[in-house]
């Protein structure tokens, strides 16, 4: 029978056995570590065992596709043993961490209204459309695709989980990984908003009477990484993205969260990243909303998949890049990012900013991409969506030179794919 991974059942069964060590009489500092195994080992899973049977405690996560390592709660005491164990090669804090940056006050969330511009859409979806159902952001970037496919392509949301009463949201599978490493469980629900936001700009349904996405309809994985407050754990994100890979038929992860970092030491999910890129998904991120360079921000500055940036195009009008956006050689693309409308948990509507919410209209469009184009590969996702992007829109250049980068051209990208 394997042990409770609780601190005081760990205590009990470990100090009853006459162990004696004073590093395990204090378990009230437990706290989740990654734990990485050197390349030598080829089974994680007999590893991982093995080590938890040493110190009494159950792993949260056994990894088995992305990563070879675990995580496991721990004292930093029992993580200073845990390294000195043999094939062990690094063992890694991983605090609960804020992952959703604050923006600047007058771009906080706000009050729906429908007043974005209407635009004449184009294709099968068309007569379903209602007034104003096209958010001025997608409009901009020549969103959403309206021709319904057969087999869309699924994209999984790396967030505060999604509404899945929502009607206008098709959300087929949900896993919290918050609750397994310990968080207040939230099935079916998003108890921040911000998830159910970022899924509504991926794919919102037509209604007639809502909020259109860039890829309407299409299927959506709620993976809850963060919590009600908007803070997470790497190795949640990284069992997440083992999850996608036990589920092929996702092509496309938007994750719309981060936080400074330290670029100067490599960090496990940098790595297992690389390593769902290189299996053929396409890994969306934001750029970040702390109006600095990527260069000190992560996910973003590892300059994978697409890092998506925020313009000013609220109301229909282009005013320049958004105050808070971060930018930097890791970013390469732009998108609407301010006053963007979506869906929001309760079945309604709002508004929200941030890179955040950019980086949603992108993975929309990739996901559009890959159903019409199932072979291409990240790089071809990545080269047509630039080659095709537009470039001289207001604010792209100037005297900073911070925003080199195109703004997605939605149609053109989508015209590159074979049908």
């Amino acid at each position: 029978m394997r042990r409770s991974k609780m601190g005081v059942l760990v205590a009990a069964s470990l100090l009853l056995a006459g162990c004696g060590e004073d590093w395990l009489a204090d378990l009230t500092g437990l706290d989740m570590y990654i734990v990485q195994f050197s390349p030598s080992v080829t089974d994680s899973v007999a590893e991982a065992n093995e080590i938890s049977d040493i110190f009494g405690v159950e792993p949260t996560y056994i990894y088995r596709h992305l990563f070879n390592g675990f995580a496991m709660p721990m004292t930093p005491r029992m993580a200073e043993r845990v390294q000195r164990q043999r094939h062990v090669e690094e063992v890694i804090l991983d605090p609960n961490r804020p992952q959703l940056p604050d923006i600047p006050s007058d771009e906080l969330p706000m009050p729906d209204n429908p007043n974005d511009p209407p635009r004449d859409p184009p294709r099968d979806l068309e007569p379903l459309l209602g007034d104003n159902e096209v958010p001025s952001a997608l409009a901009r970037v020549g969103g959403p695709y309206l021709t319904t496919p057969d087999d869309p392509c699924h994209i999984a949301v790396f967030d505060t989980g999604i509404d899945a009463s929502h009607r206008e949201l098709n959300v087929v599978a949900e896993l919290d990984l918050v609750a397994r490493s310990g968080g207040t469980p939230a099935p079916g629900s998003d108890p921040h908003s911000h998830g159910t936001h970022v899924a509504g700009t991926i794919a919102a349904s037509v209604t007639g009477d809502g909020v259109a996405g860039m890829a309407p309809g299409f299927p959506l994985h709620a993976i809850r990484v963060l919590n009600e407050n908007g803070s997470g754990r790497v190795s949640d994100t990284i069992a997440g993205l083992e999850y996608v890979v036990e589920n092929p038929e996702i092509c496309v992860v938007n994750m719309s969260l981060g936080g400074r970092a330290d670029l100067s030491r490599r960090h496990p999910r940098q790595d297992v990243m690389e390593e769902l890129e290189r299996r053929g998904v396409v890994i969306v991120t934001s750029a970040g909303n702390d109006g600095s360079d990527t260069a000190s921000y992560a996910p973003a500055g590892y300059g994978l998949g697409l890092v998506v940036s925020a313009y000013d195009a609220s109301d229909g009008t282009d005013k320049g890049f958004a105050s808070f956006s971060n930018f930097g050689d890791a970013v390469h693309v732009t998108a609407p990012g301010v006053r963007v409308r979506s869906t929001m948990p309760g079945g309604g509507h709002g508004r929200k900013s941030g890179t955040s919410m950019s980086a949603p209209i992108v993975a929309g469009a990739a996901a559009v991409f890959l159903t019409l184009n199932p072979e291409a590969s990240v790089e071809d996702v990545r080269r047509a969506m630039l080659s095709t992007g537009e470039t001289g829109y207001s604010g792209q250049t100037g005297a900073s030179g911070r925003h080199p980068e195109p703004m997605l051209n939605a149609p053109a990208f989508w015209a590159r794919a074979p049908r």
